[in-house]
């Protein structure tokens, strides 16, 4: 007898998960005309979910964008990119327990995206994402979720808009 799907989900590479994660990203936004901030948990500033919202972000020129992100890790090197038309917050995960939690953004009130836990390495195994599109119910529970991780994040004093912006040409023109 055979099996109808394959046992194992083959990997992509983090450029892949990139493209897929930004287009997720653009046609959302391109479909609603939301205001609403969006949402990162991500693992690091280089992590292909936190590269694909700043993609995103720096080419939206025609609208004001917000980011909220919470990132396990204050290393900016490859960091996001905002530009004078998005505003951001940055709050890092330094209790070691939220990093069990899994990387997600929340786009509108109505688009989530998860991916793998935060604490695996996304270079040893990055194999789980969940793209829902058209979930007000989730995306207000991933809000929710998001807001709580928040409260329990510390505010990245760090963080220079200009230290982001900077660090975001430098990614994108890797």
């Amino acid at each position: 007898m055979q099996p109808k799907s394959p046992a194992f989900r083959e990997m992509s590479s983090p450029e892949e998960r990139e493209q897929r994660i930004g287009d997720f990203i653009r046609q959302t936004l391109a479909a609603s005309a939301d205001t609403q901030p969006i949402l990162l948990v991500a693992r690091s500033a280089s992590s292909p979910a936190a590269r694909a919202v700043g993609a995103v972000v720096s080419e939206m020129t025609d609208r004001q964008v917000e980011v909220r992100m919470i990132v396990g890790s204050d290393e900016w090197d490859l960091g996001l990119g905002m530009t004078d038309h998005v505003s951001s917050d940055v709050r890092i995960a330094r209790n070691p327990r939220l990093l069990h939690a899994h990387e997600q953004i929340v786009v509108g009130d109505h688009a989530t995206w998860f991916g793998d836990s935060m604490r695996r390495d996304p270079l040893k195994r990055d194999a789980y994402e969940c793209f829902t599109a058209h979930d007000p119910a989730g995306a207000r529970m991933a809000r929710s979720t998001f807001e709580k991780l928040w409260q329990s994040a510390e505010p990245h004093h760090g963080f220079a808009p200009e230290r982001i912006a900077a660090a975001m040409q430098a990614g994108l023109s890797r």
